[in-house]
């Protein structure tokens, strides 16, 4: 699946490709495509981030969230 997501704030989308339809693995894909260090604990990097929104105004929160993604779709990420 491909969706796109932007930081809140920024203008344009990135495209990244979902090959599992998990949490988990969005949080690992977001990490990689913004930069933040991968070094840095997957538990650390998800408390960096104050919500996953699809837009419009849809929280993404866990596993369950992830089965309404649909290609295409927008997401927005807050950090703290």
């Amino acid at each position: 699946m491909r969706i796109k997501i932007r930081e809140k704030g920024d203008q344009l989308f990135r495209y990244i490709k979902l090959y599992n339809l998990s949490y988990l693995h969005l949080l690992m894909t977001i990490q990689d495509r913004f930069g933040k260090s991968s070094e840095l604990p997957l538990e650390l990097f998800e408390s960096s981030i104050q919500s996953i929104v699809l837009l419009p105004d849809i929280s993404i929160q866990n596993d369950t969230d992830i089965e309404y993604l649909n290609d295409n779709d927008q997401l927005e990420v807050t950090f703290k």
